[in-house]
């Protein structure tokens, strides 16, 4: 940890370590530096910076707690032990079992993929694959990506079709919307709690002749 026989930084960090997490323009305030005097600082104390809200907020090296998939919130801010966001995306690609949608991303790190993948396209660690008029993330690792090529078309084989309550819920979200993509009815059909597949939502409106095109 950095020095701090300053007693106005050592209160400061106190009060750092006491929120948890603070912006720029807080911590400027509390410790009575200036901005790039403070980001200096930032740096030697080694602390995490959020990858949502720009990088906006920072916590210090020991206070998050991270999950499986190495990612801490705090509130409505989001801390990942690979850092950027483009770090966090090409980790959870490459340790995927059978590759992610970007719906399965976005339900990851908390954010629309609408707001970010378009930004990480061509980037080393991971690769874009167009399957079934959807793009899915693959690692760019050409043995990891034939494992997780098989392990995905298994997953689609014996997850061709819903069950009968997964149906009843992709009906209601159809009738109640209509005329949206087959996107917008998977995400919808999320935010009942139930987690469906695109592609099987996909094949099921397909199976049942409702399927217009829509992706």
């Amino acid at each position: 940890m950095a020095r701090t026989e300053n007693p106005r930084i050592k209160e400061g960090l106190h009060i750092f370590r006491k929120q948890k997490v603070l912006s720029i323009v807080q911590l400027v305030e509390i410790m009575h530096c200036s901005a790039s005097n403070l980001r200096l600082k930032l740096k030697r104390w080694k602390t995490w910076t959020s990858y949502n809200f720009n990088g906006k907020y920072y916590c210090l090296p020991d206070i998050p707690s991270f999950d499986a998939n190495g990612l801490w919130k705090y509130k409505d801010i989001y801390f990942s032990q690979y850092g950027t966001l483009k770090n966090t995306v090409v980790s959870l690609v490459q340790s995927s079992s059978s590759g992610l949608s970007g719906e399965n991303i976005g339900e990851i790190v908390k954010l629309s993929p609408r707001s970010f993948l378009h930004h990480l396209n061509d980037i080393p660690g991971m690769q874009r694959i167009k399957q079934e008029g959807r793009y899915i993330y693959f690692s760019d690792d050409t043995k990891r990506y034939d494992n997780q090529l098989l392990n995905r078309i298994s997953l689609m084989e014996n997850k061709s079709l819903p069950s009968d309550a997964e149906a009843v819920v992709i009906l209601l979200q159809f009738i109640k919307h209509p005329n949206v993509s087959i996107d917008e009815i998977t995400s919808k059909v999320a935010k009942t709690g139930k987690r469906i597949d695109f592609d099987v939502i996909r094949r099921f409106l397909e199976h049942h002749g409702l399927f217009k095109k829509k992706t």
